[in-house]
Formats: C-alpha cells, structure tokens, sequence
C-alpha cells in the first residue's frame, strides 16, 4: 500500500512539472510587432548621425589609416577576408577574463628573447604534433580539431615525447 501511494505522488508530481513547463512555454512573451517604415528610416538616420559624429572625431591621419585598411580589405580574397572577420568576431566575443589572458600573453611574448621564442615554438609544434598522432590513431581518416592547450606551458616544462615508431615532428617553418 505504501508504494502505491509513493508511486501515486511521484507521478503526481512527474505530470504537475510537465504541466507547468507547458505553460510557461505558452506564456512566452509574443514577438514584437514588425518596425514600420518609418521607424527604420529613423534608426537608420540616428546611426548615420552617430558614424558621421566618429568619422568627424577622427584625425586626418586616422581617417587615412581607416581608408586604406578599407581599400586593402576590399581587395583580398574571400576566404582571407573570411579569416579576418572571424577573428575579429572571436575578438569581440571575449570575456574580460580572456582579453587580459591575451594581453598577458602578449607581454610575456614580447619580454621574451629570440632563442626563447624559437625555443617556444619548437615546444608548441612538438605539443601539436604528438597531439595529430594521437588524434589520428584513434580517429583514423579525419582531420584533428584545433589544438588548444588546457592550461599554459612554457618551453622549459615540455618534455621530450617517448621514443616510437612514429616520424619525427616537423621543423620549425615545415608544414606538418
């Protein structure tokens, strides 16, 4: 009798939360109404109003800069320009958190001697190159995912892989 009336709550409560979920599902907030004409032309004349405003604000030499940078990127190919805009887009999708990652990286980059740059990236292919082995053996006939390391390493704290029956990692400047 008891698990009858156990069950009985259970499923009870399993059919009060679906109902619930239902109905907050229906209560959604209805989309807003469609921007008549009018409404665009005028959001539209306040952003030229703003650009126009940051175009005025700029130096001549700025302006300069702005032009070219635009002539240069009109004139590449598709498939570069899709790179740029993507890591533009990644750029601004950062958290804070992120942006002061990269900046920090950059400090310690440009703190760095050559030698330790060149020590580092050496450190960084051998990463990537054990990490495309691996990936290959248990993924046989795809193409790895971008590497990213789980945590930051230095060029001193990479050690040496394990003897195998693998080719030796590539050079630097050599295309794996």
């Amino acid at each position: 009798m008891r698990r009858l009336v156990i069950s009985f709550c259970l499923t009870a409560l399993v059919g009060s939360a679906a109902l619930v979920s239902r109905a907050e599902e229906k209560a959604a907030p209805p989309k807003p109404p469609a921007k008549t004409p009018e409404q665009l032309e005028a959001e539209k004349a306040r952003r030229l109003e703003v650009q126009n405003k940051q175009w005025n604000a700029l130096s001549v030499e700025e302006r300069d800069r702005v032009l070219r940078l635009h002539l240069e990127l009109q004139q590449l190919p598709k498939d570069e320009l899709k790179i740029i805009r993507d890591r533009i887009n990644r750029y601004q999708r950062m958290t804070a958190a992120e942006r002061q990652q990269l900046e920090t990286n950059h400090e310690r980059w440009a703190k760095m001697k050559p030698a330790e740059r060149e020590q580092a990236r050496r450190a960084y292919l051998r990463l990537r190159w054990e990490y495309e082995v691996k990936w290959r053996k248990e993924h046989p006939g795809q193409e790895p995912p971008p590497f990213k390391l789980s945590k930051p390493q230095t060029a001193v704290a990479a050690a040496p892989p394990a003897a195998t029956n693998q080719p030796a990692p590539p050079a630097y400047g050599d295309q794996p």
